[in-house]
This record gives structure tokens, sequence and C-alpha cells, in this order.
């Protein structure tokens, strides 16, 4: 008999936490997909994919398993390939808690795999995970953004409507756009404002003509040198400018 075998009741504990993560994953994956699948981005839509990860099959196996037994009775009920597992999953919980394998075990994050579809106007369906090599920069560039914007979704909670505080909606991202072609950089600002998310956005002068119709304000920063003696003095001015200023239109060509 397992000398583990007293230490069953703690796995099924372990079991249970798992079942509740996976299936938050799940309801979370679920609902980030509707609010995806609300919006056009440019000409394509956006949905998120998972599938069990075969590395924790046997994991998922046992979650599906009924657990209408108890103590004894559940760990005998199980087959040799699944009691060999549990007692491989708790001596490593027991003997080396704080080690890669065993983290990664307790990382509910690890039990799935994740991939992004490309939707296109037609339905073709191009997938991120496996096509990103042949994609260009702005292609690779446009779905990295909408992952950010749905794990800003999930973090603020924007995607229910059953949250009735308020709450923030802000996204910073440091060299945004710095790939995409005009175009796109209008799809993605129209695409975060449609998601109910405040962008923070620092970008190359060059991408501002593209933003700024789409933004409030820009908060350009000029450097200014001025030598004193054999000393260098720097001075960062920032300059604010509302989207429909003089000023604005001016940048624009308007």
């Amino acid at each position: 008999r397992s000398t583990l075998f007293p230490y069953t009741t703690l796995f099924r504990s372990v079991l249970e936490k798992l079942t509740a993560a996976l299936q938050t994953v799940r309801d979370l994956l679920f609902v980030l997909n509707l609010e995806l699948k609300k919006h056009l981005i440019g000409k394509e839509r956006y949905h998120l994919d998972y599938w069990q990860n075969p590395d924790f099959k046997i994991y998922h196996d046992l979650i599906a398993k009924s657990w209408s037994k108890e103590g004894d009775l559940w760990f005998a009920s199980l087959e040799p390939a699944y009691r060999d597992a549990i007692e491989s999953f708790l001596k490593m919980l027991i003997e080396d808690s704080n080690s890669a394998g065993t983290l990664r075990l307790l990382d509910y994050r690890h039990y799935y795999e994740y991939d992004m579809q490309v939707v296109e106007e037609a339905g073709r369906k191009t997938s991120v995970d496996r096509q990103s090599l042949k994609f260009s920069g702005g292609e690779n560039q446009s779905p990295y953004f909408i992952a950010i914007l749905a794990s800003y979704l999930r973090a603020y909670r924007r995607y229910t409507t059953r949250r009735p505080e308020p709450s923030l909606g802000l996204v910073p991202i440091d060299e945004a756009f710095s790939k995409l072609s005009g175009e796109r950089i209008a799809d993605c600002i129209t695409a975060l404002k449609a998601f109910d998310l405040q962008g923070i956005l620092s970008m190359s002068t060059g991408n501002i003509p593209y933003a700024l119709e789409h933004c409030d304000w820009l908060v350009a920063v000029s450097k200014e040198e001025r030598r004193t003696g054999k000393r260098l003095e720097i001075r960062n001015i920032p300059l604010c400018i509302a989207h429909d200023s003089e000023e604005a239109l001016r940048l624009l060509g308007r």
C-alpha cells in the first residue's frame, strides 16, 4: 500500500481548485470572444481558441471523473495509471513543493494550449500561432495588440454588465504601433475605444498624424539642449495638443 495514500484528500483538494480555475478560464474566454465578435478591427475579427494540453491529459481525465465516492473508495476505484499519476503528483508536492515541475503542475494556465484566429470578411481563418512566421511585421503586431486588449478587458472586467461599480480602463503601451501602417493604427485605436478602454500610447513622431485624429490629446515632448560653460543642460518640454485644436489641424495638414 502506498505511503502517500493518506494524502489523497490533499490531492482532491488541489484537483477541486484546478477544476474551478479551469472553469473560470473557459468562462472568460467565452465572454471575451463574445466581445471580440461584436467588433471588426479593420476588416477582420479575432477569436481566441483553447484546447487541452496533452502533457496534462491524465489530470484532465481525473477532473472529468465522478467524485461521488469519498476517501478510500474514490482512490481505490481508479485505474492503476491514475493512482500512479496521483502518487507522482503528491510526491512532488510533498517532497519538492517549490520545484519548477511542481509549480507547473499547480499552475492552471498550463492545462490548456491557446491560439488566436484571424477571421477575414470572407470567413477564412488564419492561426496566429501557426502562421506568425509568414506574417509581415504589421500582421504580427495586430494580433498582439488584440491580445493586450483582451487582457485588459479581463483585468478591468469590462466584458460584463453585471458589475455596476466603475473601474479603471487605462491601457498603457510603450512604443505602440511601431510596425503598423497608418490604416492599421487607426483600426487599433478604434478597437480600443469600442471596448470602452482608454489608451495611453507612446509612439514615434512619424505615427502621430495617423493616431492624432482618433486620440483626445497628444502630449509631444521636445528636447532642449543648452550649454552653460562646459556643462550641458537638457530639458524635456511637454506640449499638450487637443485633437480638434488649430495646432492639431495644422499637424494633420488641414
